[in-house]
């Protein structure tokens, strides 16, 4: 071991009294020397731990700091120290520190400010004494400031005690001193890895290779402006610079006032004090933001060191050791005792990696040695060395040795636990090891990662995690089991929302893994918790977890949503919802979870693959909540904001939860308040005389039609109405026909309006033979006001909850929710083009032009003739090619869906939202809004017969009906839906399923008629038919006719 610098008060361990300070390294002839593994050096005093695990002390021993009270100039071992194997030493201005291999603490010196930990009223101690209060838990790190103690344990604790008058602590405030180890409160859950203090400020670094700092700032030495008062700060916080430009930060060494951060590639970043030339940066101004060492640039820096003013550095590659700052004690090591503000050579006898010797300067007879690590404190530097070179070429990470990290979760660890069997003795190591880290945050947060940088990502292997987190799960010991179980639950209940660090976070991608976490039982425990951890965050943390969320597999996102739901659903379903606060925390916290994950998962530029959003329904929403209540509270706090805050959880509020069963029942609710609002204005405006003697011109939308002039009887009443005219209920009158609409006049008018304007001979649309939908023919002659009526038409079937016949791509749902269309949708129009796009897109032969010979063109028909059309200024001049060709297939479909038929959607779409505008019609997927004006065709037989009901004699067991059902179930599916549209004006099925469908059949006695349909009511008039094969006669002659209307 080689030394230099100070030795007024023997703390090189030289001896020699009359020598003050040591210009170049010098060997330490000391019996222990070549097995030194680390020192701490004060302000005046030195600390030498063995590879044994002994404790060696010399220099100042005014309050005790050395241990002993032996000859101070030389290296003594502290006897009190002999009957345990210490790993660790450190070392304030006036007080020493040693951890134990089992973890615990002992410290002697100055305690003036509480700095030793004891509790004691004692100015200080001259013997080590055990540090108590920490005695239950396993520490596996030490720092030390000037007047200060920092302690890391082994579940990833911190702890601090001593002197905070400069919030060096990082408690949040600067009372003090602090005389018992206090948890530091605002790094729970983070996953440190690296203690660091001098003078009157502390660091530590994060397992991903953040820099936190805190305490004193009065020359910059933080690395950034702390809030309130610039010179100080009581909270541990990130170094931005570092956080955005540097590497992930592997080791830091503070000086008295400033702070060497040495990154993952080997680059040096200083800043703080430098009057002493003490951050390497050829000048002595401060620097309050992180700078590299210009002069160190382009060498892998290995080590770094800090003195009370000066700085060490090891550059493994070279074998040279640099150093700068305060030299006037010799502690450079460059032969003349003068400060240096740009990094020197120290000019010590080791070697470079290859062998040869670097300088001239050698002890005489000293053997050939290679540099192992350098230390720095106080006024002194040090450096121990090995006889045998170390591979020092390569990347040498510091600190070597490196201290003990706290635990993480081990898959050979899990292993063990898998393997125990029930009748097993436990090993009280591996019950302690489950004990600690299950119920740390810090270990989760430290567990699975993956190698190299990920300062900006979440840094795990995910499926390790998944695995090794599934193998938690099935370990069979049921005391095991059930350690790992409180353990987690005590990890939910303590997830960070302000960490300083996001890799405090990553808690929050393992949790959702466990099994439990799938059980809604277990929601006070783990799901609530973790619901509320989350909304917690602040807001830059909670940017972290989305842009994380966003990264992770689709089975991660969708187990969280799943798991969510499964709660809700288990509130839903408990009979004490209302009045169990437990459960509406719960269902507060799910729901909003659920918000945040949905939001994200459709946010624009979120990628494609995600959840679908189907995915979020509940379809229990339905069944168990009160839509309509809950849609008029809903309207009620969006008029009235402030009633919000009494009002009960409104699930309007979060209308991605709503199949299309719910969102049609939250429509029919607003449909039934806008018609109550327009029949009231109605009443209003309307003569009192009217309203008294024919309420129904007031109350309805009544349009009077004649069968031979549908078309052009309703354009004529349809379009001349105001606007809140077409939120009454539609009754339609058919001219020269005795029946009352109540509901089947209605579903024929639709019916009959429709099949005639839509006749592509009728010249408004074009019908694609291959999918039989109709799309707005190009170029048509026809007058807007029809594609408005057609608008108008549309949207009435709507709100007056009529299935009728529409047979429009889906691309016309999505225009009219204000989505984009692209080549998926024109395949559901035209398929035959599309894959002829597709081809275009998929070919990879280089030679476009000569195999499609296309240009930016597209050819049109009006009405027989023929006409090119440019897709661009120039198309007809420009060839597609394989740069070209997205373009062409974009601008073709663009043509095709939206530019060639803009006059004609744009009426369409004035006449349908003149009715159907609103809030909840946007809650709709297109495919759910086409459903829900088309129908469906998810046809369940069995639920209609289960649905139907009876009157006159007829019963379910009725021998007529069960004929007539065994009939029924005999007819062809075309049949059947004939059968459908003979009794409700429709073979479609409404969106909220067959069970919508409330069929009544009712006897009568002469079996000589056919069966008779009242559309109005879906009854079905049977007459009491003897065979079975004389009623299907009658049956299949019956559904023939389903057209006019009359008395039956």
């Amino acid at each position: 071991m080689y030394c230099w610098g100070s030795t007024v008060n023997g703390e090189l361990g030289v001896g020699a009294p009359e020598v003050e300070q040591l210009a170049l390294p010098t060997f330490m002839d000391f019996s222990e020397s070549w097995r030194v593994k680390q020192v701490a050096s004060g302000l005046t005093h030195s600390l030498f731990l063995t590879e044994d695990g002994a404790v060696y002390s010399c220099g100042n021993n005014e309050v005790g700091q050395l241990g002993h009270g032996k000859i101070t100039r030389r290296p003594e071992l502290i006897d009190e120290l002999q009957n345990y194997s210490i790993v660790q030493v450190a070392a304030g201005d006036q007080h020493s520190l040693a951890l134990t291999s089992w973890g615990l603490i002992y410290a002697w010196g100055d305690n003036g400010y509480g700095q030793l930990g004891v509790n004691s009223c004692d100015s200080h101690a001259a013997t080590p004494k055990l540090v108590k209060s920490l005695a239950r838990k396993v520490t596996v790190q030490l720092a030390c400031g000037a007047n200060h103690t920092l302690a890391l344990t082994a579940d990833g604790e911190l702890y601090t005690w001593g002197q905070n008058t400069f919030g060096q602590l990082g408690l949040r405030h600067r009372q003090g001193p602090q005389k018992d180890p206090a948890l530091v409160t605002s790094l729970a859950g983070t996953p440190l890895v690296l203690l660091a203090a001098a003078g009157h400020h502390s660091a530590a670094v994060t397992q991903a290779g953040y820099l936190l700092l805190w305490g004193s700032n009065k020359q910059g030495q933080l690395g950034y402006t702390p809030k309130g008062d610039p010179l100080v700060s009581d909270t541990p916080a990130l170094v931005p610079n570092l956080a955005s430009y540097s590497e992930p930060i592997r080791y830091v060494a503070l000086g008295e006032s400033h702070t060497a951060a040495l990154d993952s590639l080997g680059k040096l970043w200083t800043f703080g004090y430098g009057r002493y030339g003490q951050l390497g940066h050829g000048t002595t101004d401060n620097c309050p933001i992180p700078r590299t060492v210009l002069d160190l640039c382009g060498s892998k820096v290995g080590q770094v060191a800090c003195g009370r003013g000066h700085t060490l550095v090891y550059i493994p590659s070279q074998g040279h050791v640099y150093a700068f700052g305060q030299g006037l004690s010799g502690q450079l090591g460059t032969k003349t005792p003068h400060s240096r503000e740009l990094p020197q050579v120290v000019v010590g006898p080791w070697l470079s990696p290859g062998g040869a010797s670097l300088l001239d300067y050698a002890e005489e007879d000293s053997p050939s040695v290679y540099l192992r690590q350098i230390f720095a404190g106080g006024d002194v530097s040090m450096a121990t060395v090995s006889r045998e070179s170390g591979g020092a070429e390569d990347f040498c990470s510091p600190p070597l040795p490196r201290p003990n990290a706290p635990l993480t979760i081990q898959e050979h660890m899990i292993k063990k636990l898998l393997s125990i069997e029930e009748e097993d003795m436990i090993d009280d190591d591996l019950f302690t090891y489950a004990e600690t880290v299950f119920a740390s945050v810090c270990a989760w947060n430290s567990s699975f990662t993956l190698a190299g940088s990920h300062k900006h990502t979440h840094g795990l292997d995910y499926r390790l995690a998944e695995d090794c987190v599934a193998q938690i799960g099935r370990i069979a010991r049921e005391t095991i089991q059930e350690v790992i179980r409180t353990g987690i639950q005590n990890v939910a209940k303590s997830l960070p929302s302000h960490p300083p660090s996001q890799d405090a976070l990553r808690c929050y991608i393992l949790l959702p893994l466990y099994k439990d976490f799938t059980d809604p039982k277990q929601m006070a425990k783990l799901q609530t918790p973790y619901a509320e951890g989350v909304l917690k965050l602040g807001k830059e943390m909670a940017e972290v977890f989305k842009s994380w969320l966003a990264s992770l597999p689709r089975d991660f996102t969708l187990r969280l949503v799943t798991v969510y739901k499964s709660v809700v659903v288990q509130i839903l379903n408990s009979a004490h919802q209302s009045s169990s606060e437990r459960d509406r925390r719960a269902l507060v916290s799910s729901l909003r979870l659920l918000s945040l994950v949905h939001g994200l998962n459709f946010q624009a530029g979120c990628r494609v693959g995600r959840l679908n959003y189907d995915d979020f329904y509940i379809p229990e929403i339905a069944e168990k909540i009160d839509i309509r209540n809950d849609y008029l509270n809903w309207m009620n706090s969006r008029l009235h904001p402030m009633s919000r805050r009494e009002s009960p959880i409104l699930f309007c509020e979060y209308p991605f939860l709503f199949d299309p069963q719910a969102k049609t029942l939250l429509l029919r609710c607003d449909a039934t308040r806008q018609m109550q609002g327009a029949i009231q204005e109605a009443v209003l405006n309307s003569n009192p005389m009217l309203w008294l003697f024919d309420p129904a011109q007031v109350q309805f939308l009544n349009v009077h039609i004649r069968r031979t002039h549908i078309v052009e009887d309703t354009i004529s009443q349809l379009l001349h109405h105001e606007v809140t005219d077409y939120k009454r209920p539609l009754k339609v009158h058919f001219i020269g026909e005795e029946a009352e609409d109540a509901g089947g006049v209605r579903k024929e008018f639709f019916l009959l309006l429709l099949r005639d304007i839509l006749n592509p001979d009728y010249g408004m649309f074009t019908e694609f033979p291959d999918t039989r939908r109709i799309w707005f023919k190009e170029g048509a002659l026809e007058a807007a006001a029809t594609y408005v009526l057609i608008g108008i038409v549309c949207g009435l079937a709507i709100y007056n909850f009529t299935i009728i016949n529409l047979p429009f791509p889906i691309a016309l749902y999505k225009k009219l929710l204000g989505e984009t269309v692209g080549l998926d949708d024109l395949a559901d129009l035209d398929p035959q083009l599309t894959r002829s796009l597709r081809d275009l897109l998929e070919y990879e032969g280089g030679d476009e032009e000569e195999v499609y010979g296309l240009n930016f063109t597209v050819t049109q028909d009006y009405f027989g003739e023929c006409k090119s059309v440019p897709l661009k200024a120039g198309g007809e001049e420009m060839s597609v090619t394989q740069q070209n060709k997205q373009e062409y297939v974009d601008l073709l479909v663009e043509y095709r869906l939206n530019k060639s038929i803009d006059k004609q959607y744009k009426a369409f779409h004035d006449g349908f939202y003149r009715v159907c505008g609103g809030i909840v019609l946007k809650l709709f997927q297109p495919m759910e809004l086409m459903d829900l004006v088309t129908g469906n065709e998810n046809y369940s037989w069995s639920e209609l017969e289960k649905n139907t009901e009876y009157k006159g004699e007829y019963f379910p067991d009725h021998p007529v009906i069960r004929t007539f059902w065994e009939v029924f179930h005999e007819l062809s599916l075309e049949q059947k839906k004939l059968f459908l549209k003979f009794l409700t004006g429709t073979d479609r099925v409404p969106i909220l399923g067959m069970k919508a469908l409330k069929l009544i059949i009712q006897s009568t006695a002469d079996d000589s008629f056919l069966p008779v349909a009242h559309t109005c009511i879906a009854q079905l008039d049977l007459p009491k038919y003897n065979t079975k094969e004389k009623l299907k006669y009658k049956l299949l002659q019956a559904i023939q006719q389903s057209e006019g209307f009359g008395l039956v």
